[in-house]
């Protein structure tokens, strides 16, 4: 049965440095406030996934210049919107990252996301990406 719910696109960064990855809190004023993300955003009218994820990570992290890969895309289902998420890793300097958006953020090993309230749609990332190394 095909939905009737909106589709919103968006794209996130796997930020890695050493074997860890970046995990960012959302904002209290954000959908999802409080729980943990693969940091990214909404694509905008025209965009690739990789254009949006370059764009949104300098707007809420300061980072420019990374080259990032595809990943994955995955699909989450909200009670009132479905969402596609294009998924981009990239090698990242800690040093780097400013915060602009984000509550806190974390360096964490794949295996230990699951310490952390993720946001739904970055809980079947992190199944993808452990699904993926063991």
């Amino acid at each position: 049965m095909k939905s009737n719910k909106k589709t919103l696109q968006v794209a996130c960064a796997l930020l890695v440095d050493k074997g860890k990855v970046l995990l960012a809190q959302r904002d209290e004023s954000r959908f999802n406030a409080g729980l943990w993300e693969f940091p990214g955003g909404k694509l905008e009218d025209g965009e690739t996934g990789k254009q949006a994820i370059k764009r949104e990570l300098e707007e809420e992290l300061n980072l420019t210049d990374l080259e990032y890969h595809y990943y994955c895309t995955v699909f989450h289902e909200y009670p009132t919107f479905n969402l596609e998420m294009d998924a981009f890793i990239a090698d990242v300097d800690p040093k780097d990252v400013l915060l602009k958006e984000h509550t806190a953020a974390r360096w964490m090993l794949f295996k230990d996301v699951w310490g952390l309230p993720l946001a739904p749609a970055d809980v079947t990332v992190a199944q993808v990406i452990l699904e993926s190394v063991i």
